[in-house]
């Protein structure tokens, strides 16, 4: 009795082109239903909401101890990226090498109320009338002031020996 032999495709047994075709085609099916699940996600809710620094500086105005303070101002923008409104209760702003005045700021209009805790600044959108809402593919600004502690940098510290 002579043995069944399976057709041949390139010198390849044809049931295991099939099986190769397969496995790759179950792969790239599962790849594609990820990518669809990310899209399908975006559009429908947006992109993450970000905090962006529009504008920054540093002076000596207006500070009781201009010897042993500088003054940070910033602004900070909160873009809603998303596809429905966001409320903004506050925000924690670190700075890993600043050490800031321990006292604690309102803004001038009353709207914020900014207090240092070591090298972060929490910043809290106090509006008792109505709460801070931004509006889908709209920002929101926050500027603010705050000292700090100068600090005493020698060349030592950027020049490896």
């Amino acid at each position: 009795m002579t043995p069944i032999l399976a057709p041949t495709l390139f010198g390849i047994q044809l049931p295991y082109i099939t099986l190769t075709v397969q496995i790759f085609s179950a792969f790239a099916g599962a790849i594609l239903a990820v990518a669809g699940s990310i899209i399908a996600y975006r559009n429908t809710y947006g992109a993450s909401p970000i905090f962006l620094v529009s504008s920054w500086g540093l002076g000596s105005q207006r500070l009781e101890d201009p010897e042993q303070f500088y003054n940070a101002s910033m602004t900070i923008e909160f873009w809603n990226r998303r596809k429905y409104p966001v409320v903004i209760k506050g925000t924690r702003v670190t700075f890993p090498s600043f050490e800031f005045k321990n006292v604690v700021r309102r803004s001038k209009a009353g709207n914020m109320v900014i207090s240092p805790d070591g090298s972060t600044l929490n910043i809290d959108l106090v509006n008792l009338n109505s709460v801070t809402k931004v509006e889908p593919s709209t920002h929101y600004s926050i500027e603010f002031e705050f000292p700090f502690k100068k600090m005493q940098i020698t060349l030592t510290e950027f020049l490896p020996l």
